[in-house]
């Protein structure tokens, strides 16, 4: 067999392990923003995101992200977002089509201009 140094140690062929630095699977993700200034309001957004029956909730990436992301697998997706004082967004029907090089999971990238509620 034919071996090979990776990391300081010597390795046969039947022993070396690929590996692929893709980001984590993520089918949804939901820019929300105000639709008169274009200015985040992610902040205090919630949503949903639903794939037959099963419902996930929409995750803030981060507290200072306009993103909100959810859903991990290839489907169709119906998505929801809400915010106080603003009318609730949906999109049904999101496909969810696109694998990675690793096999990850390509988002949909949504964009929610959310009107003031009446």
């Amino acid at each position: 067999p034919t071996t090979r140094s990776f990391a300081g140690q010597t390795l046969t062929d039947s022993a070396l392990v690929g590996f692929c630095a893709a980001p984590r699977s993520l089918a949804i993700e939901v820019a929300v923003t105000d639709s008169s200034s274009g200015l985040s309001v992610a902040d205090s957004a919630a949503g949903s995101v639903q794939r037959g029956t099963q419902v996930d909730s929409l995750q803030h990436i981060s507290p200072a992200s306009a993103l909100l992301v959810g859903g991990i697998e290839l489907g169709t997706y119906d998505v929801a977002v809400t915010r106080p004082g603003y009318a609730p967004w949906n999109r049904p029907r999101i496909a969810v089509t696109q694998v990675g090089p690793c096999g990850n999971v390509v988002p949909v990238h949504l964009e929610a201009l959310m009107q003031l509620a009446p």
